[in-house]
């Protein structure tokens, strides 16, 4: 066959491949179920001016809930509303590197290939505060002996932690190593360290600013709502010991490729800093807790222009690349396979039925996923409707925070699709009592909906 000819449909077959894997996205209102709840609280910030967490909670810090708002208010429709949302923050994130690249494309397909099995275009969190982390490193790199600029690399900087803590992790050795290199700074660190001090403190003070001003108590309020929950929030020795081996893992695929990047001479400031935030995302992902999924992007994204760095990477590359691809290959295919399967399920539910029979009346969540309150739209009677929010802040108190809820005599409860869960046998005996069931769908989003009897 013509060589040509050959190039030709290698890249035909990849783009059609490319194409039904953002399709299959583009194609659900949701992928990743977490940011929906940004997505609530969110609009009840941008559309009712509600400060977070007056409606519902959740434990990011607020400004994450300002841009799920925003876009929200700007999308013109819920279907492919967060992938949209991660494929924009991937454009910008690719502008903000295109000076350090040989090529953003190359950077952007890796973002897009071997994200897949991290959920690179769920729209979770991730997107909403790597362009900000990103931004705050290009402004630093760049800023010389500049400290107005440096001041703004600080602001933007604790911007990205306001809207994701583990943002903060994520920029720590970057950060550090931008400011005083002498590569960066010409000398001027320190002055440049308290020049993104001072840009970070405002920040904060711009962003608190609005519950001083709404009375006393609500800041204090906020605060505690998240270290509460965060208190409780982590996870077990062998979920950690998981996790250093996934990166373990990584590292058997990454590091020959490092090694051969380096040894072709790849070793200038910007690699460096690009290393060192890799590095930092690791630890980033080690504080979670919960360092799977979504997590990784913090690693992959400086991988990711990296690989921008020294492209084209050759043969060599190429084989030192095969293991990471082959997972990639197979989890494209497996996240197709997934959400088209995903779409058909949520087919089945009739969200609109179930806004139809509640209206306005405000819903008791018991332990049902949130997932019908953000596709039917639904008003919660409590701060809680996260399927394991009451249970991590109250423990074995949660029985106790249910039934305190039921004598309030909420018209409406709604609980997973198999009915009332039988680690509450109070509460299910309330509700047989004084409820009746309305609704019904066994699905995994699906619910049932009780009303009170007499109501």
């Amino acid at each position: 066959m013509n060589k040509n000819i050959d190039i030709f449909l290698k890249k035909y077959i990849l783009f059609v491949v490319l194409f039904i894997y953002l399709l299959s996205y583009l194609a659900l209102p949701f992928s990743d179920h977490d940011p929906l709840m940004y997505v609530m609280i969110g609009r009840a910030l941008v559309r009712h001016g509600v400060l977070p967490y007056g409606y519902v909670f959740d434990h990011k810090p607020g400004l994450i809930y300002a841009i799920y708002g925003t876009f929200d208010a700007v999308w013109p429709t819920r279907r492919g509303m967060f992938a949209a949302f991660a494929l924009i923050s991937g454009g910008i994130c690719a502008g903000l590197v295109q000076g350090w690249v040989r090529s953003v494309w190359a950077v952007v397909g890796f973002w897009l290939v071997f994200g897949a099995p991290f959920g690179i275009l769920g729209g979770n969190a991730e997107a909403a505060y790597l362009p900000l982390v990103l931004g705050a490193l290009v402004l630093m790199a760049g800023a010389g002996r500049s400290v107005v600029r440096a001041g703004v690399a600080g602001a933007v900087a604790m911007a990205a932690v306001q809207t994701n803590y583990l943002a903060g992790p994520s920029l720590l050795l970057p950060f550090l190593y931008a400011v005083f290199h002498s590569g960066f700074s010409g000398g001027y660190g320190v002055r440049r360290f308290l020049a993104g001090a001072a840009g970070a403190i405002g920040t904060v003070l711009v962003l608190a600013l609005p519950y001083w001003l709404t009375g006393q108590g609500v800041w204090s309020s906020y605060l505690a709502f998240q270290v509460g929950y965060l208190s409780h929030y982590g996870a077990g020795a062998s979920e950690r010991l998981a996790a250093v081996a996934m990166f373990g893992g990584y590292a058997a695929v990454f590091v020959p490729f490092a090694v051969w990047a380096l040894r072709r001479g790849w070793c200038d400031r910007v690699t460096g800093l690009l290393g060192l935030w890799a590095a930092s995302g690791v630890l980033a992902c080690l504080v979670s807790g919960h360092p799977f999924e979504h997590y990784f992007l913090l690693v992959l994204v400086p991988l990711g222009v990296l690989f921008g760095r020294v492209w084209p990477v050759g043969r060599v590359g190429w084989w030192a690349l095969s293991p990471a691809i082959v997972v990639a290959v197979v989890w494209v295919r497996h996240d197709v396979h997934h959400n088209w399967l995903l779409r058909r399920e949520l087919a089945r539910i009739d969200y609109g039925a179930l806004h139809r029979a509640v209206g306005d009346v405000p819903v008791l969540s018991v332990e049902a996923s949130h997932v019908p309150f953000y596709m039917a739209g639904l008003t919660s009677a409590t701060r809680y409707i996260f399927p394991d929010h009451v249970r991590t802040v109250y423990g074995a108190g949660a029985e106790g925070f249910y039934l305190e809820a039921l004598g309030k005599a909420p018209g409406f409860v709604l609980t997973p699709g198999e009915g009332c869960p039988v680690s509450l046998p109070v509460v299910c005996g309330r509700l047989r009592a004084g409820y009746r069931v309305v609704a019904r769908n066994g699905d995994r989003y699906g619910f049932t909906l009780y009303q009170r009897i007499g109501g």
